[in-house]
């Protein structure tokens, strides 16, 4: 009897892994794990390639504090310019 107890956790485990479903875990356990990062923001790294979601110049990431991005681009007369962004308004390349 134990043994078909211990296959029929082991097959629930298994369902709830592959369905994506949530494990119980204690609550130290719970309260000392680390905030999870918005899904929905990029990652963004210093040089990658973003553009405002609302369009223009592709532009390159020089700089990260907080939910500011810095951002560096050449404009159509081939000027050097620049600006701070939310994260939230632009999209990786």
């Amino acid at each position: 009897m134990l043994l078909m107890k211990e296959f029929t956790t082991a097959a629930a485990l298994a369902i709830a892994l592959c369905l994506g479903f949530p494990l119980a875990a204690s609550s130290a356990e719970t309260a000392s794990s680390a905030p999870i990062a918005d899904p929905i923001a990029p990652r963004l790294q210093q040089g990658d390639l973003v553009r405002l979601h609302s369009g223009g110049p592709l532009m390159t990431v020089f700089g990260i504090k907080g939910d500011q991005v810095e951002c560096i681009w050449t404009d159509w007369n081939g000027q050097t310019a620049d600006a701070t962004f939310p994260a939230k308004v632009l999209q990786k390349f």
